[in-house]
Formats: structure tokens, C-alpha cells, sequence
């Protein structure tokens, strides 16, 4: 498997920024993280405060405890400020993970212009294989 297809494939299934640092491009990899990180954040942070707050209401018997009447207040609260946030982290957390699977893959075929995705093969393996 080729330097660039492992870049590729780390930064689409592990993490933006997992490609670069097994490039040694540490600087980007780490922008890269740091943004996908802050974003996860931050929907993390939305979900858990929207949780919070209908269970809350839950407890003090604004919402009965049956599933219609959850669906109902979850369906509710996508008008709210935190699902707002949590919408466009996620989408600055696709729009990222996208640039650095394209990015992992533009350095990678940088440092490895000639690069095919097959193995090397010993030039003098060649001339002796008839």
C-alpha cells in the first residue's frame, strides 16, 4: 500500500489530521485536530445541555414520560441556540474532514510524485524475469 493511500485512509477513518502526522507534516496535522476536536466539542457540549434541560422537564412533569411526548421536545429544541451551535460545528467538522482527507492526499502525492499505489520493484528483478 503506497505512503499516500495510508495518509488517505488514516485521515478519512481515524481522525482529520491523522494523515498528516503519518506524513510528519505535524503543524497541519495538528491544526486539523484541533479544529475536529473543538467541533466535537461543541456538539457534545449542545447534546448534552439539550439533554439536560428535557430531562429537567422530565422531572418537574412539563413533558409526560412517554416516548411521543420526548420525540416531541427533542423536535422541539431544534429551534433552539445549542442545536443551532451543534448544526454548524458539524458542519465545519464535514467541511474539515473532507479538506484533510483531499489535503492528506495532495501531500502525500507531493512527497511521492512518481508514485503508482503498486510496490517497488528492483530494477535488476525486472531485466532477470524474462
Amino acid at each position: 500500500m503506497s505512503k499516500t493511500t495510508k495518509a488517505v485512509l488514516l485521515s478519512a477513518f481515524i481522525m482529520p489530521g491523522a494523515g498528516h502526522f503519518f506524513l510528519k507534516r505535524n503543524v497541519t496535522g495538528a491544526l486539523f485536530l484541533v479544529v475536529s476536536l473543538v467541533c466535537l466539542y461543541v456538539i457534545v457540549a449542545a447534546a448534552i445541555a439539550i439533554s439536560q434541560e428535557i430531562s429537567a422537564r422530565i422531572l418537574s412533569g412539563d413533558i409526560p414520560l412517554d416516548i411521543p411526548g420526548i420525540q416531541e421536545a427533542i423536535s422541539n429544541q431544534r429551534s433552539g441556540a445549542a442545536f443551532q451551535d451543534a448544526n454548524g460545528a458539524g458542519l465545519l467538522l464535514m467541511g474539515i474532514w473532507l479538506l484533510g482527507i483531499l489535503d492528506a492526499f495532495r501531500v502525500g502525492r507531493f512527497q511521492s510524485p512518481g508514485e503508482s499505489g503498486r510496490s517497488p520493484r528492483n530494477p535488476t528483478e525486472e531485466s532477470h524475469q524474462g
